[in-house]
């Protein structure tokens, strides 16, 4: 009996390790599998979360570990349904298309083996309880043509890119060497300037003291004429009078008969005293005493001759205007050229073009005009108001932050984003006011275009592996291949 009891156990055991390893040999070759082709249902990127960790899967939530043979197995084990994306177990999962040569999607679980082609690719009816064609090429054949018309355009902005970048570090080494220049010219016109302020301050104290003393001289005069005439009185002799009697019956011509005995006798000295023209000659002597006689003939544009003393002064005062005039001029020059080295360019200065430069579009009843590094305005009719100035990068210079513009009726001063995209020119291409008196603005220009943007391979056939990889922006990459879709 022992013997047999051991002979049964050695079968036993026997069997035991023959389902242990087909066990293990299933397990191996289902890791395998994964690892070949991947889990159904699943993206690339998302490929490395399915693959079992000594034959465990967790949840995506990280609520449930499960065998990895429940992974697919149409029984749904986790809360958020990640445990079976191939199939329609779970109503809140979701299945992913790849759908090479178009473009890639994720649909809901629910939506597979339900008898309805929903990926192009046919992937989502694997059971065949449908036929769905593959005419993911077909339905990408217009979109591959638009990448590969937008590649152009990338290849020609990048080639214009490289154009920029040389003006760029060729004008930032003409900026620091014309800087240089211009700070010792700024030294020179100071030295100039103070010594013209030295000879224009001791010229203008000449001029004081000269005018001091002609009114003082001035003055004197006035006192010397004004005691003159209080102590003169200008009282003119009568002439003798001769008054012969005439007998009172003789009658002569001046006296007509009755009448001639009734008027007053008028005496010379009277007639002489009222003649006009001696009067006027009188008051003509006096008016050219006055001590304003020669102020009033200055009035009435008589030239007055500067001495020289107020000469040399206004000479003086013209040489230091105009020496200071330059070197303020000098300075602005070096504060504008300070300005623009601060600017961020770009690492290779490629956005050297924009500077003093503007681009308008027309939309709609305005026009909006972006003067990169400066500010950004909007116009209708002769009005502008600012939507703002320049303020920073943002998102690695993808986007131009401009605040601080005018402010909205009782709200916020005005602000406006854009965001800058790669193109063959520079052009302003849309405007809008997402919410009130915040404003996006999309500006192309080559100087956004960059390498690593596009990477395009045209696609030849249904057979092809990955093709076609189109970079839109750096935040979203369209990806168009032809090649036949996972299991």
């Amino acid at each position: 009996t022992q013997s047999t009891w051991g002979a049964s156990r050695r079968i036993l055991l026997f069997k035991m390790s023959i389902k242990l390893g087909v066990c293990f040999a299933a397990f191996y070759a289902s890791v395998a599998m994964v690892c070949a082709t991947g889990i159904r249902g699943v993206s690339k990127e998302m490929q490395p979360k399915y693959v079992p960790q000594n034959g465990i899967f967790t949840c995506l939530d990280g609520s449930v570990k499960l065998p990895f043979s429940a992974v697919n197995d149409d029984y749904c084990d986790c809360r958020d349904g990640s445990d079976e994306p191939g199939t329609s177990a779970c109503a809140n999962g979701h299945f992913f298309c790849e759908n090479h040569g178009y473009l890639s999607k994720t649909i809901f679980s629910s939506r597979v083996n339900d008898g309805i082609c929903d990926c192009c690719d046919g992937s989502d009816e694997y059971l065949g309880r449908t036929s769905c064609a593959n005419d993911c090429f077909e339905m990408g054949a217009e979109l591959r043509k638009a990448a590969e018309e937008r590649a152009k355009v990338y290849q020609e902005g990048l080639s214009k890119r490289a154009a920029f970048a040389a003006q760029g570090h060729e004008a930032v080494q003409r900026w620091n060497a014309e800087l240089e220049n211009l700070k010792v010219k700024l030294e020179e016109k100071k030295k100039v300037t103070q010594e013209l302020q030295v000879i224009k301050s001791a010229a203008e104290e000449k001029e004081r003291l000269e005018r001091e003393q002609k009114e003082a001289e001035r003055k004197a005069k006035e006192e010397e004429e004004e005691k003159l005439k209080a102590d003169t009185v200008a009282t003119p002799t009568p002439p003798h009078e001769v008054i012969e009697e005439v007998p009172a019956d003789v009658k002569t011509e001046q006296q007509p008969p009755e009448e001639a005995g009734d008027k007053p006798v008028i005496s010379e000295y009277a007639k002489w005293s009222e003649t006009p023209v001696d009067k006027a000659s009188h008051d003509e002597d006096e008016s050219t005493d006055e001590p304003g006689h020669d102020q009033h003939h200055e009035e009435l544009g008589a030239p007055v001759e500067k001495s020289a003393v107020e000469q040399e002064a206004e000479s003086a005062r013209a040489a230091y205007s105009k020496a200071a005039g330059e070197e303020s001029e000098v300075e602005s020059q070096i504060q504008k050229l300070e300005k623009n080295l601060a600017l961020d360019l770009g690492e290779d200065k490629e956005y050297y073009p924009l500077v003093g430069q503007c681009f308008s579009v027309r939309q709609d009843k305005y026009t909006y005009e972006l003067c990169p590094f400066e500010g950004v305005t909007q116009k209708e009719g002769g009005s502008s108001t600012s939507l703002g100035k320049w303020n920073a990068w943002q998102e690695d210079r993808r986007k131009m932050s401009y605040t601080g513009g005018q402010s909205c009726w009782q709200g916020p001063a005005r602000s406006c984003a854009v965001s800058i995209e790669c193109g063959a020119d520079n052009v302003v291409k849309k405007v809008e006011e997402p919410s009130r008196c915040v404003y996006s603005m999309i500006f192309e220009t080559p100087a956004a275009c960059h390498p690593e943007l596009v990477e395009v391979v045209s696609p030849k056939s249904t057979n092809d592996t990955p093709s076609l990889r189109f970079v839109v922006n750096p935040l979203s990459t369209l990806s168009i291949s032809s090649s036949s879709s996972s299991s």
